[in-house]
């Protein structure tokens, strides 16, 4: 349970949120300041055999992945490679995922604005991991909330928002079992942690919770990459991110999707870098598919919610876009009636 004036309680021990593959590419990064060159580093190829990352295990505690350790070489030098999980490390994830940040604060400004029927004040943000929006919108004004299944990532979180003068308000919970005691106003999922979830009945059931943390005339604002009819227009992508003297090249890549039980695996490489070690956290993550029609059918299920409007991740308020089966990338905004 949490609300917009009360401090929530953990619940659980954690487990994976989620990737996106949408970031900037490795060829406009600079070097890191360690003075290694993020784009060469990042063309060397590495022996690394992945292995499976724990997937989202609903409505029981579960055990952190286990990380192994052992030494990789990249370019002739010996790194540090750990079999893991990204999000058991939440200052790295917090660089990767987090260095576009803005783009999506102001489209989520414009959806609040454009969209909702109702005073936006106090947010919610499910699988919310390090809160790299939360934080910023709790500067801006408003109350947030967050939840989150990974507890490292809500320490994270809870620590950063006290650092900046803000009360905990983030707990460990399940995105598919929850509540909270006073409506939201708006709430926010932005980088695919909804394919975490495992079974149609889990999302069914995720979006049921939205549906009733969220006042009426509030939104729910999905982000979500679909499986398209044909061949996908992007099967990975390498991105760059630096702070300070931490820099980190991230690689996602679709490994193989299986049509029949709707799951895609999906390899995530991140090397790391600072002055004076580097490091390499290697893994994979079972994703659920969905193509536009099967989308819309779940969608369907969910009547207290109103899809009004659908993006791309251009995020461009301006250029909204039609859901049909070619599409991949879509921010849909749902509506509580």
């Amino acid at each position: 349970m949490a609300d917009c004036d009360r401090p929530p309680t953990g619940l659980a021990l954690g487990a994976p949120r989620c990737c996106r593959i949408h970031k900037q590419p490795l060829s406009s990064t600079p070097a890191s300041p360690a003075g290694v060159c993020i784009a060469a580093a990042a063309a060397m190829q590495t022996s690394t055999t992945a292995i499976t990352m724990a997937c989202r295990l609903p409505k029981r505690a579960v055990e952190y992945t286990p990380v192994t350790r052992g030494y990789n070489s990249i370019g002739g030098n010996a790194v540090l490679l750990l079999q893991a999980s990204i999000y058991d490390f939440p200052k790295y994830y917090d660089l990767a995922f987090g260095s576009d940040w803005k783009a999506e604060f102001d489209f989520l400004l414009a959806c609040f604005a454009r969209h909702a029927r109702r005073r936006v004040r106090c947010l919610f943000e499910p699988a919310c991991g390090t809160g790299r929006l939360l934080v910023k919108f709790a500067q801006a004004g408003y109350r947030v909330l967050g939840q989150d299944l990974n507890r490292k990532a809500v320490d994270y979180c809870n620590a950063r928002l006290l650092r900046h003068g803000f009360r905990p308000s983030v707990e460990v919970a399940d995105m598919a079992d929850f509540r909270l005691t006073r409506p939201a106003d708006a709430a926010f999922n932005m980088i695919n942690s909804f394919r975490h979830l495992s079974s149609e009945a889990q999302a069914e059931a995720h979006l049921q919770c939205v549906a009733a943390a969220l006042g009426p005339g509030g939104l729910y604002i999905l982000g979500i990459t679909l499986t398209p009819a044909g061949k996908s227009s992007c099967d990975g992508e390498s991105w760059s991110a630096h702070r300070g003297y931490l820099a980190i090249n991230s690689h996602v890549r679709s490994i193989a999707i299986d049509h029949r039980r709707r799951q895609e695996r999906v390899s995530t490489t991140y090397d790391i870098y600072t002055p004076t070690r580097s490091a390499q956290i290697v893994g994979e993550s079972l994703f659920r598919t969905y193509s536009a029609r099967q989308f819309q059918r779940l969608l369907a299920r969910i009547p207290a919610l109103e899809l009004v409007a659908c993006y791309d991740f251009a995020y461009d308020i301006e250029r909204p876009v039609r859901m049909d089966r070619r599409s991949e990338d879509v921010v849909c905004v749902l509506r509580r009636i």
